[in-house]
């Protein structure tokens, strides 16, 4: 019985479809679960097509909708939940070709940690020379990033991804980065030395790193990105085709596998390890994104006398850069319950075309009704300030027009939490119907 499980992502494209399947039929050595989000009818039948040998196909999951991470955080709930216990598991997109022995080698990559004395976490036969920590000398690299293109998790790992989905900000990588590896990998990846939001797949690998696991992958890499629109030279990638060695440095890669074990057998914390799913901002504050609202105690409901839940009341909307998932109020009296400590600044929006929204904080007394414009390509959000000084109580959100949106709360002071909460794709809202 297979112990891998690999989710084959797609979104219409069915040209790329047909070409970047074929190396995943290998039922002998791992399941294939096909996630298909495609919306246009030649890419909805995509899976009907002559073509394509759906024999080598172990589920088909089709109108999985909501962007790509909704479509990650799907197919890793569905893997990490199948009866079958799969021990690894990993995602593949449809514009990534990989050679014909690509499974064997990445595999391998797992048994490169065993020989040489640390967990390896996450593996990919994908690399791009930006995203490269150290260069080593048995064809691999140790990565920052590896990238949602092409990748497999162990297990936990993908248990870790799933509990801190999230998105992040360069700072925050560099910092994680720089205590464990000694290198500002902000010197060289796309955005340099900049504060920039940055999607959740560069957050993976930090998280991956703070509880003591590196991510591997294959170096030269064997694998063509196809149909990419810009090409990959104008988005300044470039796929690592023969060893970086400029990136060699034995000494720090010693210290950083000592650091990653230390983190693994308890004996190390680094300040910046996301312990809690929380975006922290230097200490100044921290940003709770909406679907982890559940770990403060909080939950979407309705105004009705507490008539319906999330799927009643919420749809999803997907905010690749800042969350990534927000929640869209389907109907008037939509409704947050927001247990909060101390003094906060909640992230909204009126939506496409503007809308209300009530906020009331039974402690202060403070109660805010402003009118939401609609959100703009430049300005998608604005904050609204809920003052406090000393004060743990559950605000309420109310929506008095559909469309108004709830990103994330800002916060000062330290948070009740509870620790034992996850996140996975069963918490997520649905998406707005697909119109025909």
């Amino acid at each position: 019985m297979n112990k891998v499980a690999i989710a084959f992502l797609t979104k219409d494209r069915p040209e790329l479809t047909q070409q970047t399947i074929v190396p995943l039929f290998q039922p002998d050595r791992f399941d294939l679960f096909w996630i298909d989000g495609s919306v246009t009818p030649n890419g909805r039948n995509a899976p009907l097509l002559e073509k394509i040998d759906r024999g080598a196909v172990f589920e088909l999951h089709q109108n999985i909708r909501g962007g790509a991470d909704a479509a990650v955080a799907y197919a890793y709930t569905k893997m990490l939940n199948h009866h079958k216990y799969y021990d690894y598991m990993g995602i593949v997109e449809n514009d990534v070709l990989l050679p014909g022995d690509w499974f064997d080698r990445t595999m391998a990559l797992f048994r490169m940690g065993d020989v040489n004395g640390f967990q390896v976490g996450a593996v990919s036969a994908r690399a791009y020379e930006d995203r490269i920590l150290f260069q080593r000398d048995s064809g691999y690299a140790a990565m920052h990033n590896l990238g949602y293109g092409m990748q497999i998790l162990s297990r936990p790992a993908a248990e870790l991804h799933l509990k801190y989905f999230r998105t992040g900000n360069t700072r925050e990588n560099r910092k994680v980065f720089m205590q464990l590896a000694e290198v500002d990998v902000g010197r060289w990846f796309p955005w340099r030395n900049l504060d920039q939001a940055i999607v959740s797949d560069w957050h993976q690998d930090l998280v991956l790193a703070s509880e003591g696991y590196a991510s591997l992958a294959l170096t030269p890499s064997d694998v063509e990105m196809i149909g990419q629109v810009p090409p990959l030279k104008e988005q300044g990638l470039t796929i690592v085709k023969e060893p970086v060695n400029v990136l060699r440095d034995d000494v720090k890669f010693e210290n950083y596998i000592a650091r990653l074990n230390a983190i693994y057998n308890g004996e190390y914390v680094i300040d910046t390890a996301p312990r809690i799913p929380l975006l922290n901002h230097d200490g100044m504050f921290s940003t709770i994104f909406a679907h982890h609202v559940g770990a403060l105690g909080g939950r979407y409901v309705s105004s009705n006398h507490g008539i319906g839940d999330v799927a009643d009341n919420w749809q999803l909307k997907w905010s690749q850069g800042y969350g990534p998932f927000a929640y869209e109020a389907k109907q008037k009296g939509a409704t947050i319950e927001l247990p909060i400590n101390g003094p906060c600044d909640l992230v909204v929006s009126g939506g496409k075309k503007g809308g209300r929204i009530e906020v009331t904080d039974p402690y202060t007394k403070y109660r805010a009704f402003p009118d939401l414009p609609p959100e703009q390509p430049h300005q998608p959000f604005i904050t609204i300030p809920v003052p406090a000084q000393v004060a743990y109580r559950t605000l309420k959100l109310v929506a008095h027009d559909p469309g108004v949106t709830f990103y994330a709360v800002c916060v000062k002071d330290e948070q009740n939490w509870d620790k034992s909460s996850s996140f996975d794709w069963d918490k997520l809202p649905a998406v707005e119907p697909l119109k025909e």
